[in-house]
């Protein structure tokens, strides 16, 4: 609508400050001699057993005032589905969360923005043991930016995180509180170094080395964890662009973490 009526006021105004973003797709690998259930992407039967695999992806983002200058708020909807035929049988995993965005540009150099999200995360398993859970989660996300010019931008954040399964899958819950901290240098024609941290403290009951555990503590240990990374892009030439990057970790009752790579790319 903002096309058509972007100057208007009134209603065809606020209509105009509407804007939906809608995408989906589906890749699905079936035996079945039924060629018009094959390249049908709309019925997805998960529990045909002629599908050896199935993968779909399903997004929707509705705006308010997305260009203002001053705040918009929005909403996305995703769900995310995967199932496939292991040598033991089938194990399928779907993800579906609603997420509500608020953006305020309360000056030129400041930004506060806060985000919600709930949903769920389930996965399945026909014969492995402890890989069958339906997690639900809901978190909040205060952010902070202030950007004075074009080159430097820092960025304060903090989420907040409860998750839980359900009680016919288990007793296991975590909640995460993560202080994270970026900061961002650009040179223009030249490249860009990219510093962040966060200080991630979990609180956790069950069994951390399982597949629900490695689930609800996002790779991390219970207790008190800090990652930092590093990334230094260069641009040697007009053609020609060096990335380093470096990442640390550190948790409770285990040794520092370190990892580094380096990239050439080349543009023709």
């Amino acid at each position: 609508p903002g096309v058509r009526w972007a100057d208007e006021d009134g209603f065809k105004g606020f209509v105009a400050k509407l804007s939906d973003l809608a995408s989906y797709r589906v890749d699905r690998r079936t035996s079945t001699d039924d060629l018009a259930k094959a390249i049908d992407p709309f019925v997805p039967d998960l529990l045909d057993s002629a599908l050896t695999a199935y993968s779909s992806s399903a997004r929707n983002n509705f705006y308010f005032d997305r260009t203002s200058r001053t705040w918009s708020i929005d909403h996305a909807w995703q769900r995310d589905q995967n199932r496939s035929l292991l040598l033991n049988g089938y194990e399928s995993r779907a993800r579906e969360f609603n997420t509500v965005h608020l953006r305020w540009n309360t000056t030129r150099h400041w930004t506060f923005e806060v985000e919600a999200e709930q949903g769920t995360v389930n996965n399945n398993s026909d014969l492995l043991e402890g890989r069958s859970y339906t997690i639900d989660q809901r978190g909040t996300k205060p952010k902070v930016t202030w950007q004075p010019n074009t080159s430097f931008r820092a960025i304060a954040s903090f989420k907040y995180t409860e998750k839980r399964n359900r009680p016919e899958f288990g007793p296991e819950q975590a909640t995460l509180q993560d202080l994270g901290m970026e900061l961002r240098y650009n040179t223009a024609g030249k490249g860009s170094i990219l510093a962040t941290t966060n200080l991630v403290d979990i609180r956790y009951t069950g069994e951390p080395n399982s597949p629900i555990g490695n689930e609800l503590l996002t790779g991390l240990k219970a207790g008190t964890n800090m990652t930092w990374s590093l990334t230094i892009q260069r641009n040697l030439s007009n053609n020609l662009q060096l990335d380093l990057t470096y990442n640390g970790r550190r948790s409770e009752g285990i040794p520092l973490v370190h990892v580094g790579g380096a990239q050439v790319r080349a543009f023709f």
